[in-house]
């Protein structure tokens, strides 16, 4: 890659941090010691209990609405965060909800459903459901996510991003799965390093493999229904989960036992958003990169954070 393009890479991961301490207000180096407090959003009137609004980019009025009746289930109140065909691509320019206060080890969860994009099935979209911190003293930022990528409702990402100081050659870092519920077919699960813009993958075996299989879930889509999703982040390891939507069991899509240095200890904004990606497509369509025609939105019914005792 060129120096401009590297150039204008850097500025954008600079920018998203930036957007992200205008959100939260926040400094790690003042909540590493703090006492972190469980709560849960339902999303029932029309301002989050929980969560406030930020983005880099057009900020229209329709891009987030809280309150506001689902269009598959017309009882239920949700969040719609919808994106804006007029945004450019990268995360800060859509829509962004970042919690009020600072969370750390403990279970994140929540109920959503990511837009039907039929009529147009090469957009590039995400829906993220993450923490995020970014620490400009290190190179490199900390993050959990579950990622949509929206031109194919079966697939599923996962990935934990590394906050341990790299060398400069090395700009992020990150362990990740990527899963078809649908079909129970696990794509990769991988340790990857970016020597500037070029990534370097490294299969992962043993216990930062586990389980090496996924079950399916018959016709799962997460764009027809709305489904429970949750990460239990912990010291030692991370366990991604989803709910099964019809015997209501835990179906554990990765736990993550790797060394501690690939597990951020760091606390974090608890974070949700959609965005215009026109450089990711979805696994299964290398031409779902497409700047969306239409305001694509998704549904969160409710969004929790449990802190976990470790005392």
């Amino acid at each position: 890659m060129d120096n401009k393009n590297k150039l204008i890479t850097g500025w954008k991961i600079a920018i998203f941090s930036i957007v992200i301490i205008l959100l939260t207000g926040y400094s790690v180096t003042n909540n590493r010691d703090a006492e972190y407090h469980g709560f849960k959003d339902t999303f029932n009137s029309g301002e989050p209990e929980y969560f406030r609004y930020g983005s880099g980019g057009n900020r229209a009025e329709f891009t987030h609405s809280s309150g506001v009746r689902s269009s598959v289930e017309p009882d239920t109140r949700v969040l719609l965060l919808k994106m804006d065909p007029e945004d450019s691509a990268t995360p800060w320019q859509g829509p962004n909800m970042s919690s009020h206060q600072v969370c750390h080890f403990g279970t994140y969860a929540g109920r959503l459903r990511i837009p039907e994009v039929s009529r147009q099935p090469n957009v590039g979209g995400v829906v993220g459901f993450f923490t995020y911190f970014n620490d400009p003293n290190i190179n490199g930022h900390s993050e959990i996510d579950i990622e949509w990528l929206i031109a194919d409702p079966e697939i599923i990402y996962l990935n934990a991003w590394l906050d341990t100081d790299a060398p400069p050659e090395i700009t992020r870092r990150r362990v990740g799965r990527i899963i078809n519920l649908a079909e129970g077919v696990v794509y990769s699960t991988t340790y990857t390093e970016n020597v500037g813009d070029r990534p370097v993958r490294t299969p992962l075996t043993g216990n930062e493999n586990f389980p090496e299989t996924v079950p399916a879930i018959e016709n799962f889509n997460a764009a027809e229904r709305f489904h429970t999703y949750g990460f239990d982040w912990e010291p030692d390891r991370i366990r991604w989960w989803i709910i099964h939507p019809e015997i209501n069991d835990t179906v554990v899509l990765w736990d993550y036992r790797g060394p501690r240095e690939r597990i951020t200890q760091t606390p974090a904004s608890f974070m949700i958003n959609i965005w215009h990606t026109d450089n990711w497509p979805v696994h299964t369509n290398p031409e779902s990169v497409e700047r969306p025609e239409y305001p694509f939105g998704v549904e969160f019914d409710w969004v929790s954070y449990a802190p976990l005792d470790i005392r």
